[in-house]
């Protein structure tokens, strides 16, 4: 049985569904005689954004996400709590990745973990062998990475060589296969904070050697938001049929929690994916696999397609075959790496839920029989290759 909290984000979940500007929803006043349920929708919306301008460097996941910046930066700007930088999507940093000694300058952030305020910013230097293929943070935990000491709230810049040989500065080394982890930033055992890093260039530590083996691969730069920007006060639209004592949170993966009487949905909406099937299995492969191309001029990070003629689309095989550098999953789970939509044609897609978070290798089910055409779109950083499914219409 659906619980308040269930009821009242499958209804916010809906009304935003409706939109066609969600960002204009958000940003520009309803007039007074709107109904209650557009102001609350509209409150939570606005809420959810201020949140994720507080709270978005200590959910790892709206990092890699744009979707967040498209839909509240409108919003955050006409109130004063804009980004200060935008985001962006290329490579995090030019070259460093030759087997040299590079100079790696950064830029690391002490947080408070309750409400984003930033507490300290140093920005050093120190030299370390390439390639340098990025920066992971994380407090009180080990990033997910098995090994990976946790000296309290600290972050790691990786290397891909294992010769510390000729490096200067830095703390903690840690190999862990064919990585070096090295400790940067504060130190500390505080659980009420954490340590962001940042890497701002990398350059040969000696003049004159050269610089050519490449970038790191593109990711979504998330945008930079104001520091100590003030606590938010109470809500003040009631939840429809429910009153004034509701909250909004942003869970772990990016998605919505809606509280209610201190009861939360947990974020997955009532009645989730996974449609009905008439018994007749899986079928068979259908076509050959399409791997998402972030370079293709046509459709980057984006594959579609439809069954043969006189089948219906059973589901799609989404296997990961390259995650962004810097990308902290749970384990073999995968969130927000891509989007899938199926639908009785190219033109009548509607979005399968259980796409937001994914193991790699899954199998990913319509929610109708009728369906036929498919979409999945790869999150920037991402790479995934997708397996059609189908078996004859049954008539």
């Amino acid at each position: 049985m659906a619980t308040p909290a269930d009821v009242l984000r499958s209804l916010y979940s809906g009304y935003m569904q409706t939109l066609q500007g969600v960002s204009d929803f958000l940003k520009d006043d309803l007039p007074s005689q709107s109904p209650g349920v557009s102001k609350w929708v509209q409150e939570t919306g606005r809420r959810a954004c201020k949140k994720y301008a507080r709270q978005r460097g200590n959910i790892p996941f709206l990092t890699s996400d744009p979707t967040w910046d498209g839909m509240c930066s409108g919003y955050l700007g006409s109130i004063n709590e804009g980004p200060t930088s935008s985001g962006s999507y290329g490579p995090p940093y030019s070259g460093g990745q030759c087997s040299i000694l590079y100079k790696v300058f950064f830029t690391s952030t002490a947080v408070r973990k309750s409400d984003g305020a930033v507490i300290d910013t140093q920005t050093d230097f120190s030299i370390f062998n390439g390639p340098i293929l990025g920066a992971i943070s994380c407090e009180g935990g080990s990033c997910g990475i098995p090994g990976l000491p946790t000296p309290g709230h600290i972050s790691w810049i990786i290397s891909g060589s294992l010769s510390d040989s000729g490096e200067i500065g830095g703390g903690q080394k840690v190999t862990i296969g064919n990585k070096r982890y090295i400790a940067q930033g504060f130190s500390g055992s505080s659980s009420l904070f954490r340590s962001t890093l940042q890497i701002n260039s990398v350059t040969p530590n000696q003049a004159g050697q050269p610089d050519n083996c490449g970038s790191p691969p593109n990711q979504y730069r998330p945008p930079t938001f104001p520091p100590n920007l003030p606590a938010l006060p109470n809500p003040t639209n009631p939840a429809p049929g429910f009153g004034n004592n509701w909250e909004v949170n942003l869970l772990p993966d990016g998605q919505i929690d809606i509280c209610i009487g201190g009861e939360c949905s947990g974020g997955t909406p009532p009645d989730g994916g996974g449609g009905p099937d008439s018994g007749g299995g899986p079928g068979e492969p259908d076509g050959d696999p399409q791997e998402t191309d972030p370079n293709d001029p046509d459709n980057p990070n984006e594959v579609s397609g439809c069954a043969e003629d006189g089948n219906v689309l059973t589901g799609v095989q989404i296997d990961i075959i390259q995650e962004p550098p810097n990308y902290q999953g749970l384990g073999n789970i995968y969130y927000r790496s891509c989007w899938v939509w199926m639908g009785p044609s190219s033109e009548l897609l509607d979005m399968v839920s259980d796409g937001k978070a994914i193991e790699s290798g899954q199998f990913v089910i319509p929610d109708s029989r009728d369906c036929v055409c498919y979409k999945v779109r790869a999150n920037p950083g991402f790479r995934v290759s997708v397996q059609a499914y189908s078996r004859p219409k049954e008539e």
